[in-house]
């Protein structure tokens, strides 16, 4: 039920992690590696998987109002079961695949899900039905010889294994027009591509000339929305041009080139009738790229639009006007008018900054690779976050005072966007660099500067309108510059091995001067108190220190991690590191997420937070005005934390309710405790587990019972209807803060 449980975290009430910090927002971020939608579009499912280092996090996300609200199903092997396909063919029944001949069906929308047992081991990529009865599942990837190939005849409850052939690589789609005619795609071991056609139901099947190039890669897509008229689309960095979409009219006997996409990646189409049909198109190589290209009239014409993201985009479904993808980072997108607009639906990313404007407003983007950008805006002090669509987003978010703030979209041709009023508007400047630049920070309202690639150092003097190079005598990548005014700051970077660098200026950057590192760190994020005290974080987990202004540097202490995200210091002995693993195959490479305190200046760090999920990077840390600490990261991690000797605001001799329940689990009722007492201003409320409000509880119902607050839920919800089992919280609101208790109902 681990999935259940993430989504609830992405609900506004704060949720306690581990002493000294909450945390506020949590979701799992899979890639989404299918995307299945019925033909009424309004009933669509989204399943993915992600992790590292061994661990696993797999997701079903299902919408029954054409995806404008998403939730994540209960799914039963969510910490092992890598999905990679699903299909439903009704609102109720549906099936989900995955590596190691993995199956499960579900005939309660997705409430329950049972095993069904594969032939094979292999890997399971692509599963289709044609009826209840009759479905066919596809995969393999380097994994043996033959063409994989299942197929059913009752529901799953029997598959057999009709895999034929001897010289297969990978088996990356396949779609059947009815019952009998289907075909088959994906690349041999002689990295070709190829088409095989059934016409009685998989029992045989013959190659058909797919007319590409060879060694071109896969064939790695296609769709038949009659026998005789089909797309197929192809996927390699080695065709030139890149992106082939395929047609043909024959059912195949004859495919040719429609149009190229010249984008890498092509996994996904969709055709819903012989006029219509959509291919999704990745590049994530420089330059990234995402589109949609479209055709309203069977090929004759093809269309693109860019995508709000250039990840990898795996799944496709056109029903009507509507176009969804589903791509990496739970992401959903969606266009109502063909394609030409996009939007997100779901969206669980990678917060790469997070920042306050006024101790009620605060900020968080998602990084760049979106395209155009993605912000959660608070105006409750970070209670609850909502989408900003008119914030242009970027890697970086800073702001001076309420209304002047800035973001940042790195790359090759890096913009920042001003805003002046608050957000209400946001105007976009060119650095003026074909270098990378990935950084930046203002030290007053006209004096800011950005760095990158190559030594890559500019600086603005009228508030980002206009920028100009200054030199730092290194091509080393400059990771991060920090201005205590417009002229004393200092800049740091290196190269991936090492060999780090500092620089100092004192008149606005018009000069750098060298400062001599501990040792030949690649320096990552600086923090300075004053022109005196400052601290640089390292990769390899180090701590470089100094006390008088850089001209001289020591190795202060370490934590025990790699990659040094960001450093923060509130006095010369109180900071905060934030730090993680690497993101790979091997063991201890699970991407996990990690921040440290220090109270002794650096030397030594103690561990406050370690993320509950692989790939649960914390990349940035930001002093509230109030003195608490925020941070953000992967699966749209928002993390609060009260530092020591900073009260919180509080009413005068009102205390942190806390929450219990008994029973619980439980069938008919539970009766919900509170340490304290329920103010007149007070609320208490029950949410589903994927966020919604069921019931406000009547207030007229509690009493006092030393100094303890009791209510009763009868498990039903506001219009008096009981409600199903399943995980569901309560919420008690008070002058004194917020409480929350799981409560789980069992109708069992």
């Amino acid at each position: 039920m681990r999935v259940a449980i993430l989504v609830v975290l992405a609900n506004s009430a704060v949720l306690a992690q581990s002493p000294g910090w909450d945390v506020v927002q949590m979701k799992p971020a899979v890639s989404g590696s299918d995307l299945c939608f019925l033909p009424d579009g309004r009933h669509g499912w989204m399943a993915g998987a992600g992790g590292a280092g061994g661990e696993v996090i797999s997701a079903v996300f299902a919408t029954s109002d054409g995806g404008a609200t998403w939730n994540a199903l209960p799914f039963p092997d969510s910490t092992w079961a890598s999905l990679e396909g699903v299909f439903f063919i009704d609102s109720v029944t549906g099936w989900v695949v995955g590596p190691g001949g993995y199956i499960r069906k579900t005939t309660d929308a997705g409430v329950t899900w049972q095993a069904q047992t594969s032939p094979v081991g292999r890997k399971l990529h692509r599963v289709h039905f044609f009826n209840s009865n009759i479905g066919w599942i596809t995969g393999g990837r380097n994994d043996g010889s033959s063409f994989l190939l299942l197929k059913t005849t009752d529901g799953g409850t029997d598959w057999q294994d009709l895999s034929f052939g001897s010289g297969c690589y990978s088996c990356e789609d396949i779609w059947f027009a009815d019952s009998l005619n289907g075909w088959l795609v994906g690349q041999n071991s002689s990295i070709n591509p190829f088409i095989q056609h059934t016409t009685d139901g998989g029992a045989n099947w013959a190659a058909q000339a797919p007319n590409l190039p060879t060694g071109s890669g896969p064939v790695s897509s296609v769709c038949f929305p009659t026998p005789l008229v089909g797309w197929a689309s192809s996927s390699s960095i080695y065709q030139t041009p890149a992106g082939s979409i395929l047609h043909t009219t024959n059912g195949g006997d004859s495919w040719y080139v429609q149009a190229n996409t010249g984008l890498h990646y092509n996994y996904a189409l969709d055709a819903p009738d012989t006029l219509h049909a959509a291919v999704i198109s990745t590049q994530v190589l420089s330059p990234q790229a995402g589109k949609v290209f479209r055709t309203t009239n069977g090929g004759a014409n093809w269309s693109s639009a860019n995508l709000p993201s250039a990840t990898y985009g795996s799944g496709c479904q056109y029903r009507g006007d509507d176009i969804w993808v589903a791509q990496d980072n739970s992401q959903v997108l969606q266009s109502p008018d063909n394609g030409k607009t996009w939007d997100w639906q779901l969206y669980s990313p990678l917060f790469r900054s997070v920042v306050w404007s006024t101790p009620a407003i605060g900020w968080t983007v998602a990084g760049s690779p979106t395209g155009l950008g993605y912000c959660l805006k608070t105006t409750d002090a970070g209670l609850t976050w909502n989408r900003d669509a008119i914030a242009p987003g970027g890697c970086q978010v800073q702001f001076l005072d309420a209304n002047r703030g800035w973001m940042l979209r790195e790359g090759n041709s890096a913009r920042v966007y001003r805003t002046t009023d608050a957000g209400a508007n946001w105007a976009e400047f060119s650095i003026g660099t074909s270098n990378w630049v990935g950084r930046m920070r203002f030290a007053t309202a006209e004096s800011g500067w950005a760095c990158g690639s190559q030594g890559t150092m500019y600086i603005t003097t009228n508030g980002g309108v206009s920028w100009s190079a200054q030199s730092i005598n290194t091509t080393a990548y400059c990771e991060d510059v920090f201005m205590l005014d417009s002229k004393e700051g200092w800049a740091a970077g290196g190269y991936g091995s090492g060999n780090g660098f500092i620089r100092h200026t004192t008149n606005g950057g018009q000069t750098w001067q060298s400062q001599t590192p501990a040792q030949n760190d690649h320096f990552n994020r600086i923090s300075f108190l004053d022109n005196q005290r400052g601290w640089m974080g390292a990769y390899g987990g180090r701590v470089h220190g100094t006390t008088d202004g850089g001209a001289n540097w020591q190795v202060l202490g370490s934590v025990p991690h790699f990659y040094f995200e960001d450093i923060v210091f509130i006095s010369e002995n109180t900071g905060w590191a934030a730090a993680g693993n690497a993101a790979g195959s091997q063991p201890g490479e699970d991407g996990r997420g990690f921040v440290y305190k220090t109270m002794n200046g650096g030397i030594t760090w103690t561990q406050e937070y370690s993320a509950s999920l692989p790939r649960g990077f914390v990349q940035d840390l930001e002093l509230r005005p109030d003195g608490t600490l925020w941070a953000c990261g992967n699966h749209a991690g928002l993390l609060r934390s009260a530092p020591e000797g900073v009260a919180e605001q509080r009413a005068p001799g009102t205390l942190r309710p806390a929450l219990s329940a008994f029973p619980n689990p439980f069938q008919s009722a539970t009766t919900i405790r509170s340490s304290s007492h329920l103010a007149p201003n007070s609320s208490i409320v029950i949410f589903d587990a994927c966020g919604r409000l069921v019931r406000t509880l009547a207030q007229s119902g509690v009493c006092n019972l030393q100094s303890q607050m009791l209510v009763t839920w009868d498990g039903r919800d506001a219009l008096g209807r009981p409600v199903r089992s399943g995980v569901y919280f309560c919420e008690l609101s008070t002058s004194g803060g917020q409480a929350r208790v799981k409560l789980v109902r069992s109708n069992d």
